[in-house]
Parts: C-alpha cells; structure tokens; sequence
C-alpha cells in the first residue's frame, strides 16, 4: 500500500525539509507527500524549502501542497504597505526576500507567485481532512472559512461537522511530545508544527511528519540553525 506523509511547517529550514523526506520518509514514487503550508519566513532559505518541492514534483512524486497564512501574507502584501511593512518586521518576510534575493513580493519569479497564488485552503481524505490551522465548527460549511483554514488556533471539533474524519493541522508550534500524545489518544484533531524554525525554544525546533496509514511518526531536529 503507498503510504502517505504529512508534513508540518516548515518556515524556511530546507536542510532539515530535506534531511527529513530523504533519511527519514525515503518516499517512493508511489507514495503520497502532503504539505500543510507555511514553506516561507523566519528561517534562513524560504526559496531552497519551494524549490526542493518543485524539484519532488519534477522528479514524478506525489506532492500536494496546501496554503499557510505565511503565503496568505506574502500574497496580501504585494499590494497592501501596511501589511508588507508588518509582515517584513513582525511575519519573517525579510528572511524570504532575502533568500529569494528581491526586496518586494510583486519581483518574485512568476513560477513562485503562481505556486503561492494556486495553494488550496484545504483537502479532504477518505479519513482525514488536512488544513494548516483548522476549521470553523460554528457555522454552517466550515469548508467555506478560508480565514479559519489559514489563521485559527483554538478550536473545538465537531466530529459530525468535520465528516467524522481526523483533522490535520500545522500552524500552531507544539511540543514533539504532545504530538505523540495526541497520536497515541487518537484525538480527532492532530497538530504537526513542532516548531522547527523555533530552535531556541524549549520543546521545539523540530520538523514532524506523520504517515496516515500507519500512524507512526517521523521528527527531525533542526539542522538548519
């Protein structure tokens, strides 16, 4: 059976993206790879993370990429002064201009701005439904709150809602160990960002994938420091 990996944030570590899917994962080209977003900011090499799934792509693996509100503010602030001021200072977009060698959004090479323009909110599984942040319970179509699909933190899931399905997640930066935690309890709802940029945090710095079929977890320390 191919097997299937889902990947957390990874903010632009490209050495340890690359050390966890070539030591660790060792895809075939009949396996799945999953993304959940945010490639870009804080870290040191935003375009090596883009270019090396570019480069799975070309190389005929299965690779499905999903938007993470990193790319969400790369996008908004090609035309928005405030936002792209912010998201330089505040967001680690200085770090992906950086590396991507332009000192604006809109003088990135079209094949990335296509990539970021074309990432889906979400995508759903015959069990699980992946997302970076999460889902909007309270409503009528979750699947329509693409705010919440990039942005949200807290959320408490409603298992009729989200098709009785697991929800996996990124975006918030989480202890390794909480992560098995939740895998081990088979909770409804799994986060994958184990913070990798986050190195000098206590817990974190670590890159996580997990491989639905299963269940078992792959971590790899951040060698990108």
């Amino acid at each position: 059976m191919a097997k299937r990996f889902v990947i957390g944030d990874i903010h632009g570590c490209s050495k340890s993206l690359k050390a966890l899917v070539g030591n660790k994962l060792q895809p075939t080209k009949n396996d799945m790879l999953f993304f959940l977003g945010d490639y870009i900011d804080r870290g040191p090499d935003s375009k090596g993370v883009i270019d090396y799934i570019f480069q799975l792509q070309y190389s005929g693996y299965n690779v499905k990429t999903l938007m993470g509100n990193h790319e969400h503010f790369l996008l908004q602030a090609r035309t928005n002064n405030p936002l792209f001021r912010s998201w330089k200072r505040n967001g680690g977009g200085n770090k992906a201009l950086q590396s991507f060698g332009v000192l604006h959004p809109n003088d990135l090479n079209e094949k990335y701005l296509h990539f970021f323009e074309t990432l889906p909110s979400y995508l759903v599984l015959e069990d699980a439904i992946l997302v970076h942040a999460g889902f909007n319970c309270n409503i009528e179509n979750p699947f329509n709150d693409f705010i919440t699909h990039l942005y949200s933190r807290e959320v408490i899931y409603n298992a009729e809602v989200v098709q009785h399905k697991k929800i996996i997640h990124g975006h918030t930066p989480t202890p390794f160990e909480i992560i098995e935690q939740q895998v081990r309890s088979n909770s409804v709802e799994i986060n994958l960002d184990s913070g990798c940029v986050y190195f000098k945090r206590e817990g974190l710095g670590n890159l996580t994938s997990l491989e639905l079929n299963s269940w078992q977890l792959y971590n790899q320390p951040n060698i990108d420091q």
